[in-house]
């Protein structure tokens, strides 16, 4: 074997056991990074309990995993952790992202002759259950779609 052949085989044996040794730590760093945002929804909704200096406590919403749901809350910048956000939407979108509360109501397909009925959806941007004209009044929490206006 010729010496610069062997040079090559070396470098490639020590990228290779480097290779090694080097990606479980890698695979470790990005497992740890998924489990910080993972858990900051687990933290617990620190509500305030005063004025923070001359900032007045504003709503905020946070998650509660033992009910799966967002709840709003008053937050206070000295009082606070990760598990807080502006509105229910961004709670939803990184806590509970497969929530029916962000999906779109289906429109289902116009039988002939049709009358329209009402039903409900939850629409996550304006924090509020709205009101919308169907062809039939069929209910689908996976959709997003509720025969009657409900609260929680």
């Amino acid at each position: 074997m010729s010496v610069g052949i062997m040079e090559a085989t070396k470098c490639g044996v020590i990228v290779f056991v480097m290779a090694v040794f080097l990606a479980p730590s890698v695979i470790e760093l990005s497992a740890a990074e998924k489990g910080i945002n993972g858990r900051l929804c687990e933290l617990p909704i620190k509500e305030a309990t005063g004025m923070c200096g001359s900032k007045v406590p504003e709503k905020r919403w946070g998650y509660v995993p033992s009910k799966k749901k967002c709840f709003e809350y008053w937050y206070s910048k000295c009082e606070s952790n990760q598990n807080g956000f502006a509105t229910v939407k961004k709670c939803l979108e990184v806590c509970k992202r497969d929530s029916q509360c962000l999906k779109n109501p289906e429109r289902p397909k116009l039988p002939y002759p049709f009358r329209f009925s009402t039903s409900w959806f939850f629409n996550a941007s304006a924090t509020e259950c709205q009101i919308r004209k169907v062809t039939i009044a069929t209910e689908s929490k996976l959709k997003n779609q509720f025969v009657e206006k409900r609260n929680g």
